[in-house]
């Protein structure tokens, strides 16, 4: 479980780039990673966008990547395609997202791990 605060500049409808920040919660930490602390916390730099311009819709597909790491783990990256539902300034963003993140597994090696999710967000 986590919950993420990203904030960027629009250039337009196809391009917004910005910088993020968070906290992770490990459910089963000790089925994942080594140690007792079940927190990590990720920063991370975020491209996100339209794929189809807003114009009359109100629901358009949208992509997002998200690049960095993450305090007591390592590198991660996390691609998300989903739909953003609203008008041009307000807006909720369903997404279905692939986390990569590399980090110390319960042998004490590191390790890639993979993670599959829902994202939910609202934008202004």
């Amino acid at each position: 479980m986590e919950l993420d605060v990203t904030g960027g500049y629009r250039f337009n409808e196809y391009v917004r780039i910005g910088v993020g920040f968070g906290g992770r919660y490990y459910i089963k930490n000790t089925n994942v990673r080594s140690g007792n602390i079940s927190w990590s916390f990720p920063i991370y730099a975020n491209i996100r966008g339209n794929f189809i311009p807003t114009g009359y819709r109100d629901v358009v597909p949208y992509y997002s990547l998200d690049l960095g790491g993450t305090i007591r783990d390592g590198f991660m990256w996390r691609p998300t395609v989903g739909i953003r539902i609203g008008q041009k300034r307000s807006a909720f963003l369903l997404g279905l997202t692939y986390t990569g993140q590399s980090l110390i597994n319960r042998n004490e090696k590191r390790s890639y791990c993979s993670m599959l999710g829902l994202t939910l967000g609202y934008e202004y």
